[in-house]
């Protein structure tokens, strides 16, 4: 599949990239590689193939049960902040 350079152009305003002329070449190149793969994966004749969420069908692969443990000493006096023996880690929800 071909790109112009209007769409590349456009891609990456839309990704809020800037590129010079011979990035948008660079990126034309390669998007088109991209495309030309998704098309080879279009034609698979994937008629065969059950659907799956993990690739392992069923039975085949056991989970082992979670273990809470103890950290090993070196990891935890790696940690920038320590709160009773536990490594505290900056918050990544807002309140």
């Amino acid at each position: 599949m071909s790109l112009d350079k209007k769409e590349v152009l456009k891609l990456a305003n839309l990704a809020k990239l800037q590129l010079d002329s011979d990035e948008v070449e660079q990126y034309q190149h390669q998007l088109e590689e991209v495309l030309d793969y998704v098309d080879q994966l279009k034609d698979l004749n994937l008629a065969t193939i059950e659907p799956s969420l993990s690739g392992v069908k069923a039975g085949e692969h056991q989970l082992r049960s979670d273990q809470v443990g103890v950290s090993q000493p070196k990891v935890i006096d790696q940690a920038a902040e320590l709160n009773d023996g536990l490594m505290v880690s900056p918050a990544v929800f807002k309140k």
